[in-house]
């Protein structure tokens, strides 16, 4: 679709007008500066056009704001830091001030937040009534007005009054948009015009569940406003959306996972606002102040004195970012609907001792995204889902929106089901294997850039492979580093799920559709109420031998398993959780147990030597691929050599054989017996290792004599045993 352009803030004026000469006034610096952010914002949008439809494509340069006569629209979904169209820029009082309205979304916003110049915070509490920076850097010298685009917006009167080319019907009606004005400090602006983005509680969103329409950074319902956006999205009518299925999702996204700890102490707390000063956690020079905590993650608080009042012990609240540059501090909610809508609760005191904010848990799915209108529609809607490893399924009139989560079958299916052939794959290609995923999303803890997540690697995989192999998934809507593990982690164990298939089955079929779950059995296959996702569903019919038309459907099913949603604070998971079948694995030989080593005397040869043979058993195989057709491998070596003497085999049905050889007592030899099943697959050996001729049984930490007999000399060393023997000693069965 064609990119929308944000229309002119200012009625009747061209918004090419604003950024060329007549009634644009510049003086001395400012002229510079304003050059240096138009290049700089051209060269992101550029850069951003040159990438080939990547998923974080859209996302880029998202913090800068530029300056151009015209500039996609870009809709803000859930809390993150936006730059914008610079849309008006003016100079007046002798060059003194320079005024600038910088438009943030082209909707209605629930909320703007700290502002930042460059990366220098300016929080709420910093403006007085009439937007004047009062506190920090930039002190009666700047001038910030905020509006949120709500219907019936009027104009900003301080803008109006300042500014003698505009008038009342600058209003930005729709239109959220923060008034600028600066004040010429060379002590303050030394590196020239800063770059100027906003914190903002975006798009108010339709919530089925409650009905309400309200700030939200819920996937699920991301992706239905999208769906219905007639501006911007697919313009899809409510009634094409199974309210149902969208409620659904909404709770699995709104559903709370337990994560890793994270806890920063408190350096104060102001009783008069409830807003928590948090220490500042020790980071590089470079990135500056970070606060560790994003809105709605939930927390405890602990303390080594007396908590503050209004704060109750093993009780969870949810943060409400309040500055996250310069001076980290935060606000507390009771629950994440009061996170989400910006209510506090009430502190009436700053309590006693060192007291501790510890995170403790963080909803499955939520996010932030900026549209990007100048990119297809299609490739915003993949941005979005990928925050909930989700789909969008159009099927029976109606749109489907799934979050990833285990859905338990209701419905079971066998071979009476299909009335015609299965085609079955049971491996994916080389190329679609991976066992390490990494990539990149955007964190609000890094400033709203775009950051590293800890990849995913599943280490069974990798030796199973026998090598590592990445794949890169960006998430450009997710904000957390811990749900983008747990998509990553839902991605590498899908893929692992490998058995796909698809059959003709009878009208039973229609109890399901795409996404659903379903327990099969089939006997020939080996599998006894195995679990499938549907992955396609088609309706056709077909003619049978009498002439009767006979509808059917056709699905695709591919395999999964709850254990594939399974997290645990970030552990992998290390073993197939969908086992292919029930039947015997030919690839999973079992080898042989009790392995045990006798030798018996022979023949005594003509130089006085004996001959002797090592009777090696060993408990019958059970596995029947072993004993009905296979075989018994054995291999033998002096315990001095590094190679192994040629093998031979025994029938895999036999529990013992004979080794032949010709040495010297007490020369010890290692011997090795594994099962080779009927196609040829051995299993591991099983070895008996330092086994000396003469001695029973197998060899351990101390030497077993056996039946040995011999005629000493006047002393004889056995190993840990010593004494001055008659002329002839029978060690017996001595141990």
């Amino acid at each position: 679709m064609p990119a929308a352009v944000l229309p002119a803030i200012i009625s009747g004026v061209a918004a090419g007008s604003w950024f060329a000469g007549g009634s644009l006034v510049v003086g001395f610096s400012w002229l510079s500066f304003g050059s240096s952010l138009v290049l700089s914002g051209l060269g992101k949008l550029v850069g951003s056009a040159k990438k080939s439809g990547g998923a974080s494509a859209g996302q880029q340069g998202i913090t800068q704001t530029i300056r151009q006569a015209a500039v996609p629209r870009k809709p803000v979904y859930g809390e993150m830091r936006v730059g914008g169209a610079l849309v008006f820029f003016n100079v007046t009082g002798s060059n003194e001030y320079l005024h600038m309205i910088v438009a943030l979304a082209p909707h209605e916003v629930a909320e703007i937040g700290e502002i930042w110049l460059d990366n220098y915070s300016i929080p709420a509490d910093y403006l007085d009534s009439s937007g004047n920076v009062t506190q920090g850097l930039f002190s009666g010298v700047c001038r910030i007005k905020k509006h949120l685009g709500v219907s019936g917006q009027t104009a900003d009167s301080d803008f109006v009054a300042e500014n003698a080319n505009v008038d009342t019907n600058f209003r930005g009606q729709g239109i959220a948009y923060i008034y600028v004005r600066l004040k010429w400090d060379q002590s303050k602006w030394p590196n020239g015009l800063p770059n100027i983005s906003a914190w903002v509680r975006g798009k108010k969103l339709y919530d089925p569940r409650t009905t309400n329409t309200v700030f939200s950074q819920n996937i699920a319902l991301i992706a239905n406003d999208y769906l219905q956006d007639p501006t911007f999205g697919f313009n899809a009518s409510s009634a094409m959306v199974d309210q149902t299925f969208l409620a659904a999702s909404a709770n699995t996204c709104d559903e709370f996972v337990t994560t890793n700890a994270v806890a920063t102490n408190v350096s104060a707390i102001d009783a008069a606002t409830g807003i928590i000063t948090l220490v500042t956690p020790t980071i590089d020079t470079v990135q500056g102040v970070i606060l560790n905590y994003i809105r709605g993650d939930q927390v405890q608080v602990t303390t080594t004195g007396t908590l503050p009042t209004g704060i109750a012990a093993a009780t969870n609240y949810y943060v409400i970012p309040y500055q996250r540059g310069t001076t980290p501090r935060i606000q507390l909610a009771a629950s994440y609907a009061d996170a989400l809508a910006g209510t506090a609760i009430t502190i009436s005191d700053a309590g006693t001792g060192t007291h501790t904010v510890t995170k403790n848990a963080e909803p499955r799915y939520d996010g932030a995204y900026l549209v990007d209108t100048s990119r297809a529609i299609g490739s915003n809607m993949t941005d979005i889902l990928t925050g909930m490893g989700g789909q969008l399924v159009f099927t029976g009139g109606k749109y489907l929106i799934q979050a990833a989560a285990y859905q338990t079958p209701t419905v079971y299916f066998d071979e009476n089901d299909i009335i015609g052939a299965m085609t079955i794959n049971t491996k994916l290609s080389a190329r679609e294997r991976f066992n390490k995923v990494q990539g990149t999303y955007i964190s609000p803890v890094f400033d709203g850039q775009s950051v590293d997540y800890p990849e995913v690697t599943n280490t069974t995989y990798i030796t199973q492979d026998g090598y590592e192999i990445r794949s890169k998934i960006d998430y450009p809507i997710t904000q957390r580093p811990g749900t983008c593990q747990r998509l990553s982690k839902i991605a590498l164990e899908r893929m692992r799920q490998e058995i796909s298939w698809s059959a003709d089955f009878s009208l039973t079929a229609l109890q399901v559709r795409v996404g659903d779950t379903a327990y099969f059995s089939n006997v020939r296959m080996g599998w006894t109420d195995k679990v499938f996702e549907i992955v396609s569903w088609k309706m056709a019919v077909r003619t049978d031998a009498n002439g009767v038309a006979v509808p059917y459907i056709t699905l695709g099913l591919r395999e999964t398993a709850s254990g594939v949603y399974n997290w645990s604070n970030g552990e992998e998971t290390t073993v197939n959780l969908a086992p292919n079948t029930t039947l015997p694995d030919p690839f999973t030989v079992a080898a042989p147990t009790g392995l045990a080593a006798n030798s018996e005397k022979v023949m005594t040869t003509t130089t006085g030597s004996y001959v002797y043979k090592i009777l090696v058993s060993w408990n019958a195989v059970a596995d029947q691929f072993v004993s009905n057709g296979g075989r018994i491998e054995i291999s033998y070596k002096k315990s001095s050599d590094s190679t192994w003497r040629p093998t031979y085999y025994v029938p895999g049905d036999t529990t013992f054989t004979e080794v032949t050889l010709a040495a010297q007592l007490n020369t010890d030899y290692d011997i090795r017996v594994r099962s080779v099943n009927s196609f040829g697959i051995p299993s591991s050996w099983s070895s008996i290792l330092g086994y000396i001729v003469g001695s029973s049984g197998g060899v351990g930490t101390t030497n077993d004599w056996g039946d040995f007999v011999s005629t000493p000399a006047t002393t004889q060393d056995w190993g840990d045993f010593i004494s001055t023997p008659s002329t002839t000693q029978d060690w017996g069965y001595y141990t």
